[in-house]
């Protein structure tokens, strides 16, 4: 019967192996979950289960969503985390020197602002009104751009006929050239290895475009649109 309680060195080791599969994902390095697994249940984590271990790592996904900070794809944040092992994995991330991001610090990442802006949502008082920057730095970035395919897009605003096709409702507003405004969405982002065609794409309003990408149901709502519009292909 596996131990109820996570010592110090259990979660400092499983802290330790998480931060090292974090910093390789962002790097682009390539790593296997299930060496790290296998090397903390033959050490560190020798009693416990393999199941454990990958709820422990979701766990620590769950305390860094929460903090605002990226955490690993593989590892969707446990919700039903109590207090008291938050806390205690909180303790480890500053004990493996995990530095939380300086929310003050203006940004020009996007990704990075939202982090920020979520942090201090959660303790600011409106009552302190930030000063913000009369001439705010710039700065010159390169980015990644893709080469859409301007016939599928246009197919598909074309066939949505100035309707969204996740909520039916109208386009919002229409555009000088006549045409209503819908946004083309990818289901699966070009970025991470989606195609651009009409069997990944489809219009959608403003609303439910954001909704896909950032809402806390995005995965339910977005199995709800592979359901509602036949041509889309998983």
């Amino acid at each position: 019967m596996a131990k109820e309680n996570w010592t110090q060195v259990e979660l400092d080791a499983s802290v330790k192996a998480y931060l090292e599969m974090l910093t390789k994902e962002n790097e682009a390095v390539f790593y296997r979950k299930s060496d790290y697994r296998n090397q903390l249940l033959s050490g560190a984590l020798n009693g416990r289960t393999a199941g454990s271990f990958e709820y422990r790592m979701q766990n620590i996904s769950y305390v860094l969503d929460t903090l605002g900070e990226q955490y690993i794809t593989g590892y969707k944040p446990a919700k039903n985390v109590g207090s008291n092992t938050a806390d205690l994995i909180l303790e480890s991330l500053k004990r493996n020197k995990f530095i939380i991001s300086n929310d003050a610090e203006p940004t020009p990442d996007n990704e990075r602002l939202q982090q920020r802006t979520k942090r201090i949502r959660r303790s600011i008082n409106l009552n302190n009104k930030p000063t913000g920057q009369q001439n705010p730095l710039k700065t010159e970035t390169t980015i990644t751009a893709y080469f859409r395919d301007p016939a599928v897009r246009a197919w598909v605003l074309e066939n949505a006929r100035g309707k969204c096709e996740a909520c039916r409702s109208d386009a919002p507003f229409y555009l000088p050239d006549g045409y209503p405004f819908l946004e083309v969405h990818h289901m699966i982002p070009i970025a991470l290895g989606g195609p651009d065609t009409i069997e990944n794409a489809l219009a959608l309003c403003p609303n439910c475009h954001r909704r896909s990408h950032l809402s806390k149901d995005k995965d339910s709502f977005n199995s709800g649109i592979y359901k509602k519009v036949k041509r889309l292909i998983k």
